[in-house]
């Protein structure tokens, strides 16, 4: 077995990353893995915010990981940065397309908005925003699932951000929707329906296809 580097130690199943090596995996690997994101694309800030991400996850798991040599670890943070970074980009891509596409959809509401109670009820809040801050009042874990869903994430990606089953994802995804048709139930009825459907929209294909 090659002599193994400081952040490292031997064991029975391979190089392991030692309890007080955290502060020289950094030193060693951040940097350089944000060059990687920022080579593949991603803007700077995004990119250490991939890196700490995957530096953390693997840190909190490090007594499951072990490696043949030094390169072995090197390559799973590259491999492992590089995945993030895709998931990220491809979210990027998605959120700029819903949010060109709810543009177009809100004008067109508004356009054929004739009611003067309805536009009084809506004001200059869209639905999207009055979603948004009634997601602010949801449970931790269905805010933090909702968002990412708004956002774009797909349930898979979710499960990874998260570290949770799809299965849990799909059910706060559930619950969510359940809990926001409760608080516009006393909304004109147009008002409701335009206010869920701004949250369903990114959830219906959920019960259709639950491997999303």
């Amino acid at each position: 077995m090659a002599i193994p580097e400081p952040i490292l130690i031997p064991t029975e199943k391979g190089l392991q990353l030692a309890d007080d090596s955290l502060e020289a995996l950094i030193r060693k690997y951040f940097e350089p893995l944000v060059y990687f994101t920022v080579q593949g694309g991603v803007d700077i800030m995004a990119g250490e915010d991939v890196v700490i991400q995957i530096i953390t996850k693997i840190w909190n798991v490090r007594d499951s990981l072990h490696f043949r040599s030094p390169d072995g670890l090197r390559a799973y943070l590259f491999q492992a940065t590089r995945n993030r970074m895709l998931d990220h980009i491809a979210s990027v891509k998605r959120e700029k397309a819903r949010r060109h596409a709810w543009a177009i959809q809100s004008s067109e509401y508004e356009e054929g908005i004739s009611d003067p109670r309805l536009r009084t009820a809506l004001g200059m809040t869209t639905a999207m925003e009055m979603v948004m801050k009634a997601i602010e009042g949801l449970p931790e874990r269905q805010k933090q699932v909702a968002k990412l869903r708004m956002a774009g994430l797909t349930t898979e990606e979710i499960s990874r951000r998260l570290d949770i089953s799809p299965k849990t994802v799909r059910s706060h995804l559930s619950a969510g929707i359940e809990s926001l048709k409760e608080q516009f139930k006393d909304h004109q009825p147009v008002v409701h329906a335009m206010i869920v459907l701004s949250y369903f929209e990114t959830l219906k294909f959920v019960n259709h296809f639950p491997h999303l």
